[in-house]
């Protein structure tokens, strides 16, 4: 009935792991390269909404301005695969004095989206600034 040979068979299940094994490792360093991806973006989110008082502040903590527009810097890098965000870093670059806070909520908006997380905007759009908000 059925006939086997060994060599034969052994070889075609030695390819079949090889390739097997091929295939996962494609696939894991995909997920990987994708989840390093997410998890710089948001440590640039994080890094800029933490420190945009810095902005609203003008005797802010030099630290933190340097945190904020590190950050801003660290987006167009880190967001470029996203034509939202880097529209959002434009609007932000360009904006003049009193719009300037509405295009960073615009920015963290568009950056929020980008990466899943779906804050409170209303919450969005205030800004903690120790001695006006909290005394």
């Amino acid at each position: 009935m059925f006939s086997f040979n060994l060599d034969h068979d052994l070889k075609v299940a030695l390819v079949s792991g090889v390739i097997a094994g091929l295939v996962v490792l494609v696939i894991q360093n995909q997920f990987e390269v994708r989840r390093e991806i997410k998890r710089a973006k948001i440590e640039v989110l994080r890094k800029i909404a933490g420190n945009r008082p810095a902005i609203a502040d003008q005797g802010a903590i030099s630290e933190s301005r340097h945190e904020l527009f590190e950050g801003l810097n660290e987006a167009a890098v880190v967001f470029s695969d996203s034509k939202i965000v880097g529209d959002a870093l434009s609007a932000v670059l360009n904006s003049k004095g009193g719009e300037q806070p509405k295009r960073m909520v615009d920015l963290l908006k568009a950056m929020s989206k980008d990466v899943g997380i779906n804050p409170k905007t209303d919450l969005l759009e205030q800004i903690f600034i120790p001695g006006k908000n909290f005394r």
